[in-house]
């Protein structure tokens, strides 16, 4: 058995106990976290000056290398957050509905953790605090995954964070960090569907290089690109730079709904203003572009042929509304 099944098997079975910890119980995990964080503040800020010093060695600059670094404030800042997330209301237990059926039973629908939940992301050290503590507190175990140049100070703020599940005699498994960068690992991890909570049976067709990083994943077409399956399928297209993912969606896109998701706001801007599909999506999912989720209440169908004025047109006809939608990183989640 491989390490990263073993890894992620130990996280599944730490996954129960966290499931079955009380609203207080995670609030209280959560504070001793980040107090056990800003007491090894100095041992984090030892990893993450090694981080830059081989970052920058590598001629990583810029915005790149500003995310990665930390100082005494932004660990603070962590430690802050992990506080704020204590603080949420517990979505495990939340009852979403209750109704009664003709034949009396009584029906309710109640929030449970998903189990195990797999997380990959850049060079950003605060994510590894912070995603952390998001699946702890709904009740699972999580999978981290950092990027390589912020090893580690990943794994220095991983270890003040066990260091607090052990104090709440809970399994340090329950917050995995993966320390194998290599891409095998990280496709062998995206492959334990049977223990990892991924958004499963969902087909994906790619291009020559998503498929280098997705083994099994089908040749896309032209026709892929065009089509709305109306399925649980992807068709997937890794390109160079923001040009050519403009250019790919015009030529492929039905101006109906695009995304973009970046923390670039001059990028995001391009994108929106680039665009003239009827809704335009920054840092938001797509599952929004729908009439009573953006305030109209229902809607008839989503128009794309700009059929919106009739007799004489002056400046104003030739306009059309559309929406633009701000995200701080939302997803619509579907009834359970």
């Amino acid at each position: 058995m491989s390490k990263i099944r073993v890894q992620a098997l130990a996280c599944r079975d730490a996954a129960r106990s966290v499931a079955a910890l009380s609203t207080a119980a995670k609030r209280l995990l959560l504070r001793e976290m980040a107090s056990t964080l800003e007491s090894q503040t100095d041992a984090v800020l030892e990893a993450n000056a090694e981080d830059m010093r081989l970052a920058m060695a590598k001629g990583v600059q810029g915005a790149m290398l500003d995310r990665l670094k930390l100082d005494a404030p932004r660990v603070q800042a962590i430690a802050d957050a992990l506080r704020e997330v204590a603080e949420l209301p517990d979505p495990v237990g939340t009852v979403t509905r209750r109704e009664i059926r003709p034949n009396g039973l009584r029906i309710e629908r109640v929030r449970v953790p998903l189990g195990v939940i797999a997380m990959i992301y850049e060079a950003r050290p605060n994510v590894t605090a912070d995603a952390a503590a998001l699946c702890l507190f709904a009740g699972n175990g999580v999978i981290l995954r950092g990027g390589s140049e912020a090893l580690r100070s990943n794994v220095a703020i991983a270890a003040a964070l066990h260091s607090a599940l052990q104090a709440n005699d809970l399994p340090v498994a329950a917050l995995t960090l993966i320390d194998d960068l290599s891409r095998e690992a990280m496709v062998e991890l995206l492959q334990l569907t049977d223990i990892v909570d991924l958004e499963r049976h969902v087909e994906l067709r790619g291009c020559e290089s998503s498929r280098q990083l997705v083994p099994g994943m089908r040749a896309a077409t032209d026709d892929d690109y065009a089509a709305e399956f109306l399925d649980l399928i992807l068709a997937v297209r890794i390109v160079d730079d923001l040009d050519d993912a403009l250019a790919h969606i015009r030529r492929y896109g039905s101006d109906h709904t695009e995304v973009i998701v970046t923390a670039d706001g001059a990028a995001a801007q391009r994108f929106v203003h680039a665009l003239r599909s009827a809704v335009v999506m920054v840092n938001a999912s797509s599952r929004f572009s729908d009439g009573g989720q953006l305030g109209l209440g229902a809607e008839i169908g989503i128009s794309t042929t700009r059929l919106h004025a009739y007799g004489p047109m002056g400046a104003e006809s030739l306009t059309i509304e559309r929406f633009v939608v701000h995200g701080e990183g939302q997803v619509r989640h579907l009834p359970a």
